[in-house]
């Protein structure tokens, strides 16, 4: 944290030390979450086993025409204490860990005025799968199309979220990115296409071909499709969805969704509640929207997939009445009630929400009542309640709380969840809310 700080206030002065166009943003929060479990005599056991206290902090900044050759630089730092990260093999309790990762630090040309752009250091390539390298990227622009190659080593860690260097891993690839430029944002295309391949002390360890590829033809109507196809050790689709919206009416929309999840992606969409060993998992969804008025909004929304590892099914019905502009132009609110097979529960659930937004705050509240039939044949009751809050101090200061309680027979869940940011700099900027949560849930 230390480090972060003396980073930050040393890059909010760099102006004076450089003269060059800057912005940049610094985080810090929180996230606690504790479980106490109930065991059947009535007997109350807590734990470490689920239980969740983690301090976080982030600075970005870029700087922009450096130089006479006007190059550019990105640096993403990222610090985090985890205080039960690792097992503790004497004790058999979860010790505390701090991580600290350099997410992007490059410098190049970015600019979308070179025809000719690169970077040299750590970076995201996001036409090319979204990957990070150490080394180097190439890309040469034409009129609607870009064209480029990188490589170099790979500091993305099997089974860790962070990154950090490895001089074992190797990754490099090509990739090819096609954008349509139309006067009205009613319609638009952009497609990228990406081949990599990941090695191991010299050994082939991944190879696939990523593909994103977005088509709107008119307002509300789009096909959108990304997919990673693996060839080792056999061709199979590791990751990908399809989502295809068209209107029928003026009133009633239609949307249809495919996915596929291999562990790890299954691993970080896995409901909080659930305790299943994760599994590859396919979902297909169809949603009808129906505008009754525009204050007034049904949605039904039908569900069905099933896990790989135990041939495991989820169904779910859902319907939902949503009264946008609720009272007034800053209130939304709603209400649902859904049936669930969730694997090896089923249970009839209901809920609702409502939420204030205004220019400078946002408040918001959720809570979800269900029955449901476990394979015992009893049956839990679980409830889950979850507030959530934003404020804009200024243009500069930003900050999030989230609250959720969760508990049925078994076990009550508590969560906190607490984000600061302030932005600097001296030229246009993101929006002060970027990375964060979009409006309503957190």
């Amino acid at each position: 944290m230390r480090l972060l700080l003396l980073l930050f206030i040393f890059l909010s002065y760099s102006r004076l030390a450089f003269g060059v166009k800057y912005q940049g943003r610094f985080s810090t929060g929180a996230f606690l979450s504790n479980e106490t479990l109930n065991t059947k005599d009535g007997d109350i056991y807590t734990g470490q086993g689920n239980d969740f206290l983690i301090f976080t902090g982030r600075l970005y900044f870029s700087a922009q025409e450096m130089g006479e050759s006007n190059l550019d630089t990105t640096v993403d730092l990222r610090d985090k204490y985890n205080s039960f990260e690792v097992l503790d093999k004497r004790s058999k309790t979860l010790a505390a860990k701090h991580t600290f990762q350099v997410r992007q630090m490059f410098i190049g040309n970015t600019s979308s005025k070179s025809d000719y752009q690169f970077q040299l250091g750590r970076f995201q390539i996001l036409q090319g799968a979204y990957s990070y390298v150490d080394g180097l990227n190439l890309q040469k622009k034409f009129d609607k199309d870009v064209l480029g190659i990188y490589g170099g080593y790979n500091p993305v860690l099997l089974g860790k979220n962070y990154l950090d260097y490895n001089d074992k891993a190797m990754t490099y690839g090509a990739f090819y990115t096609y954008t349509s430029h139309t006067r009205t944002w009613n319609k638009h295309f952009q497609n990228s296409t990406a081949f990599a391949q990941n090695t191991y002390e010299g050994q082939t360890d991944r190879s696939y071909l990523f593909n994103s590829t977005l088509y709107q033809w008119q307002s509300g109507a789009y096909f959108w499709s990304q997919f990673y196809l693996d060839f080792i050790p056999r061709t199979y689709v590791q990751n990908g969805l399809i989502f295809f919206q068209q209107p029928i009416t003026e009133k009633l929309t239609g949307k249809l969704g495919l996915r596929a999840y291999d562990i790890v992606q299954y691993r970080r969409v896995q409901n909080i509640r659930e305790k299943l060993q994760p599994s590859p998992y396919q979902e297909i969804e169809t949603e009808f929207r129906y505008k009754i008025r525009p204050d007034m909004i049904w949605d039904t929304d039908l569900s069905t997939g099933e896990r790989q590892l135990d041939d495991y099914n989820y169904h779910r019905v859902r319907n939902t009445l949503s009264f946008p502009r609720l009272f007034s132009k800053e209130m939304d609110g709603g209400i649902f009630h859904f049936w669930r097979q969730s694997f090896t529960n089923v249970g009839h659930f209901v809920g609702g929400s409502i939420g204030y937004y205004a220019r400078t705050m946002e408040y918001d509240l959720f809570a979800t009542y269900g029955e449901e039939k476990q394979t015992d044949n009893s049956f839990l009751h679980p409830l889950i309640i979850e507030g959530n809050m934003a404020w804009h101090f200024s243009r500069t200061l930003f900050s999030a709380l989230s609250l959720q309680a969760a508990r049925d027979e078994k076990s009550d869940i508590m969560s906190l969840f607490f984000k600061l940011t302030y932005r600097f700099g001296n030229t246009s900027i993101a929006p002060i809310r970027d990375g964060a949560a979009p409006r309503g849930r957190l």
